[in-house]
């Protein structure tokens, strides 16, 4: 029945009332019949539109931090809604950006997770390459984690991708020093550092709002980073409200770029979304850490209001 329904509503253009009334429905229950069409798979819509949602709201954003590019999605209503926002602009965007012959260096998010499962290119592109930004601790051994996102987007592209087997954090100053030694993680490290882009997310330091602060750091770790005036961090690289690095003992063992070394990849997008996110955004985009941005109209808005 759903398929019938559908097919009178969008191949014979029948409205909703004349269709409840050639099937002895109510119009609600044939309103809801077209909504659980659209859930079940049953009915797709293709918006064939490049027109921005908040034009003037990413017009604001790229003249008041220097974007070069900036693209706003609608407010959720709710966490999940919010993921699944921004995955769909995140996407649009990222179609726009990738191009053949593209590499792209991937940090970690579920932001980023979620656009790597939502990109559809209208063509395969076998000559784009995907590398990871960092490794992975034991903490991050399930998805998403840089190396994963990484091997999603390649198989969206039919392109390539490189893993990167090291931790993010290393244990002690001699490890790193070690690690950094490796062959096949200078190979992969050179890779990231050589990209044409980034895709990032960008983690604060309140609880809960950085993947990397769940997973690998402790409290107390959390809580000498904002002591000494951290605000957020991209690819577990702490900065403060200025995008200026912040680092104690725990963080100066990251295994992968500095931020200094990471504003040297040409284009530089962050993906990031919430009241959690803002002063991390704020400080990233003041220090110039990020060149392009995917958030939604709240943040966006809040962004702009100081």
């Amino acid at each position: 029945m759903l398929g019938r329904i559908a097919k009178l509503y969008y191949e014979y253009d029948y409205t909703q009332q004349q269709i409840a009334d050639l099937i002895g429905w109510s119009r609600v229950k044939v309103t809801r019949a077209l909504q659980e069409a659209r859930q079940q798979g049953i009915v797709h819509i293709t918006v064939c539109s490049d027109e921005a949602i908040f034009v003037e709201e990413e017009r604001m954003l790229c003249q008041r931090f220097g974007l070069d590019q900036a693209w706003v999605g609608p407010p959720s209503h709710g966490d999940q809604d919010n993921l699944d926002h921004l995955a769909t602009v995140g996407a649009e965007a990222v179609q726009q950006l990738i191009h053949a012959d593209t590499q792209v260096a991937v940090g970690v998010s579920e932001t980023l997770a979620a656009i790597a499962h939502e990109v559809k290119p209208s063509e395969l592109l076998p000559t784009t390459t995907f590398v990871p930004l960092h490794g992975t601790n034991p903490g991050l051994v399930t998805p998403p984690t840089p190396s994963n996102i990484a091997a999603v987007f390649a198989s969206a592209y039919g392109g390539r991708y490189h893993t990167l087997a090291a931790p993010v954090f290393t244990g002690s100053p001699e490890m790193l020093r070690l690690l950094e030694q490796d062959p096949s993680v200078q190979q992969a490290l050179e890779f990231a550092a050589g990209s044409d882009m980034a895709l990032v997310g960008v983690g604060g330091t309140a609880a809960r709002s950085s993947i990397i602060l769940r997973a690998d750091l402790t409290e107390d770790d959390a809580g000498a980073l904002r002591r000494k005036g951290a605000v957020g961090d991209i690819n577990a690289r702490f900065f403060d409200v200025n995008g200026e690095p912040i680092e104690t003992d725990r963080t100066s063992l990251v295994l992968g770029p500095s931020l200094e070394e990471f504003k040297k990849i040409p284009m530089r997008v962050a993906a990031a979304a919430g009241p959690l996110k803002v002063a991390a955004l704020r400080g990233a985009l003041t220090g110039g850490l990020i060149t392009s941005l995917i958030t939604d109209q709240p943040t966006a808005q809040a962004l702009l209001s100081q």
